[in-house]
C-alpha cells in the first residue's frame, strides 16, 4: 500500500481518536475530523463511510496497538497464574495512566450500543478463552481455591478502571483535590489491585 494512504489513514484515525475522546460517538462531527485530519470530508468518507464505521477503526486500532501486543506476550510467555494476575494488571493501569479519557471513552459507548462495542472486543483477539483456561488449571493445580474464571477477570477491570471514572470526585474527597497525591495513588494500585485478588483467590 504507497505511503500516502498509509499517512492519510494514520492522520484520519488519529483526528478521529481525538475527536471521540473528546466528545463522545455521539458528538463527534466527522467534518472536524477532516478538518483536523488535513483532508476534506469526501475525502474522509471514501476511506470510512459512516461516523460507526471509522469509530470501530479507531477503537480496533486502540486495542490492537495500545493493549494487545503486551498482553499477548504475557500470556503466551507467563504460566504462572499470579505472575499474569500481577503483569496483566500492572499493563492495564499503565495504558489507562497514559489514556485516562479511554474507560470514559467507553463507558459512554456500551450505554448506547453495548452489542457493538462486544463485537469491537471479540474483533480485537484478545485471549479472553486462553485466560480461563489458564485460571481453570490453576483451580485444578490447587494453586487457587475454585472460583468462576470470569468473576477474577471483572474483579480486576472493575479494580482498575474504577479509580479513573471517579477521579473528580475521589481526587476532591480522598486527596483534598491534589492532582500529584491521586497520580501517585493510582500508580501504586498496580501493586495494591494485584496483590488483593491474589490474597482473595489464594486457598485459605
Amino acid at each position: 500500500m504507497p505511503d500516502n494512504i498509509l499517512n492519510t489513514e494514520e492522520k484520519i484515525l488519529e483526528a478521529a481518536a481525538q475527536e471521540f475522546i473528546m466528545k463522545g460517538k455521539a458528538g463527534a462531527r466527522m467534518q472536524e475530523i477532516a478538518d483536523n485530519a488535513g483532508i476534506n470530508k469526501a475525502l474522509l468518507h471514501y476511506y470510512y463511510r459512516s461516523k460507526d464505521l471509522l469509530f470501530e477503526a479507531v477503537f480496533s486500532t486502540a486495542i490492537r496497538r495500545l493493549l494487545l501486543p503486551r498482553i499477548l506476550q504475557v500470556i503466551e510467555s507467563e504460566t504462572d497464574v499470579f505472575e499474569l494476575i500481577r503483569k496483566f494488571t500492572a499493563i492495564y493501569l499503565d495504558v489507562l495512566n497514559n489514556n485516562p479519557n479511554i474507560p470514559f471513552f467507553i463507558i459512554e459507548e456500551i450505554n448506547k450500543n453495548p452489542h457493538r462495542m462486544a463485537n469491537i472486543f471479540l474483533k480485537s483477539g484478545l485471549p479472553v478463552q486462553k485466560v480461563i483456561s489458564l485460571i481453570e488449571e490453576a483451580i485444578e493445580q490447587g494453586k487457587i481455591r475454585p472460583i468462576e474464571p470470569r468473576q477474577i477477570m471483572v474483579n480486576l477491570v472493575s479494580l482498575s478502571v474504577f479509580p479513573f471514572l471517579g477521579r473528580n470526585l475521589m481526587q476532591s474527597v480522598l486527596f483534598s483535590g491534589e492532582r500529584k497525591a491521586y497520580d501517585a495513588f493510582l500508580d501504586s494500585r498496580k501493586t495494591e489491585v494485584a496483590e488483593f485478588i491474589i490474597r482473595s483467590i489464594k486457598p485459605h
